[in-house]
């Protein structure tokens, strides 16, 4: 992973049987698997100039053949969220299809679960949340305090409780969609809602 910033999203075209498949790979992403060379070039290019991205094009392909097979098993080319892991990085991606036109639009962004301090973040509000309930506090009090005070924080929130003994329900909003995902927990019943940094695409990119 290089620590040089993109200042773009990059469009790569495939096809699905007779669907044409246009996925938008947010800054990030690229970020995460482009070689150095790669992001001074594409930082640097200029408009309809040709650039050599061999390197970057193959981990495309790599992700896209992943996508095809979600979209293959869940017979759908519409997705409001998904997870998918490539080179052990999770990505999220979703989409929107037009069958008329024939064009299914997708986006890939970077998980905010790959932050190791992020996770920590979880486990931490997930405690509390825990020592909260065994100290016999009104949770729907406690958790409408947590959020007003962390209502600016970047941090995951407790947005409400679930009855399911065995997981815990996390809501993940993102400046690209709404997403639901589960946690392992032997104890806690709580549902979260974070706010990561905006690794989203460009404007009007959202295919629903």
């Amino acid at each position: 992973m290089t620590n040089n910033h993109v200042n773009k999203s990059l469009l790569g075209t495939y096809k699905i049987r007779d669907m044409i498949v246009d996925i938008y790979f947010s800054p990030k992403v690229i970020e995460t698997y482009a070689s150095d060379e790669e992001i001074y070039k594409l930082n640097n290019i200029k408009d309809f100039q040709k650039a050599d991205f061999k390197n970057l094009e193959n981990h495309f392909e790599n992700i896209f053949k992943i996508i095809k097979e979600r979209v293959l098993e869940f017979r759908t080319y519409t997705m409001y969220f998904d997870t998918i892991e490539y080179q052990n990085i999770e990505l999220i991606w979703s989409s929107g299809c037009d069958h008329e036109l024939k064009l299914m639009e997708v986006d890939v962004s970077y998980s905010q679960m790959n932050d190791p301090k992020y996770l920590e973040s979880i486990a931490e509000e997930v405690n509390a949340f825990n020592e909260a309930q065994e100290n016999g506090e009104d949770m729907q009090d406690w958790i409408e305090k947590r959020r007003e005070e962390d209502k600016d924080s970047s941090k995951p929130k407790i947005i409400g409780s679930v009855r399911r003994q065995e997981s815990v329900s996390v809501t993940i909003e993102r400046s690209t969609s709404a997403a639901s995902a589960v946690a392992g927990s032997s104890r806690a019943n709580c549902a979260f809602r974070g706010w990561p940094d905006n690794y989203g695409l460009g404007p009007g990119r959202y295919p629903y």
